[in-house]
């Protein structure tokens, strides 16, 4: 759901004040869908305290109710960071489909921006889902070794002809991270290659973290892997 989407059912509940349980059940099966968005979750807060700010000041409604109605909706956001630790690091390990799966769903479910820094790409479940990021609009940078690029199943030089922006580390040494960035709140990071042995028969993990200043320090190696890069 868009932040257009979202702010259109908040005002939509906000309009009689009631929050009716039919109401916030809705808003929590919404809400559920990105529990790991701390930005998004924020902006519903945010958008909670600016619409009564507005309606008030406006004398437009009753300021009790319209604080009524506030509470619910922040302990509706509250339950959900709650149920789903949305602050604490995720863990995943293969052989097994579970890392590959929850890089996919991060990817799908960006909204501006996927820094990508991994050794190389041939998993074409994932190459699927960066393609159909960039062709949503997403902006997609993808850093990555230029040794694998030729290798046989791997898809850089095919993400590269679908317009996605591409740079290669080309010294005798090796680009050997295995991380990404998601919309600057999300880094996925650990030893998962993204290729089908590692979720076929390697022992590999995905560690997928929130932490601000964590994601800052693996923000700038990107920028500068980005600026020393060559393009593709």
């Amino acid at each position: 759901m868009s932040i257009r989407d979202l702010e259109k059912l908040l005002l939509q509940t906000f309009e009689d004040l009631k929050l009716s349980d039919s109401e916030k059940y809705v808003l929590k099966e919404v809400f559920n869908d990105f529990s790991y968005n701390i930005e998004k979750l924020n902006f519903i807060r945010n958008k909670g305290f600016e619409i009564i700010k507005s309606h008030i000041s406006e004398k437009k409604i009753n300021e009790l109710e319209a604080i009524k109605w506030l509470e619910k909706l922040l302990k509706i956001v509250d339950s959900v960071k709650n149920n789903n630790l949305i602050d604490s690091p995720e863990v995943y390990f293969s052989p097994g489909e579970e890392c590959a799966n929850r890089i996919k769903q991060l990817l799908r479910n960006a909204e501006k921006e996927i820094l990508i820094c991994v050794f190389t790409i041939s998993d074409n479940l994932i190459s699927e889902e960066i393609v159909a990021a960039h062709e949503r609009g997403i902006d997609v940078k993808i850093v990555t070794d230029n040794d694998k690029i030729d290798d046989r199943g791997s898809d850089v030089k095919s993400l590269s002809s679908k317009g996605i922006s591409v740079k290669l580390d080309i010294t005798k040494y090796h680009m050997h991270h295995k991380f990404a960035i998601i919309d600057q709140s999300i880094l996925i990071n650990g030893s998962f290659n993204w290729t089908r042995s590692a979720s076929k028969y390697n022992e590999e993990n995905v560690v997928v973290h929130y932490d601000k200043s964590l994601i800052n320090k693996f923000n700038n190696t990107f920028s500068h892997l980005w600026r020393e890069c060559k393009k593709l």
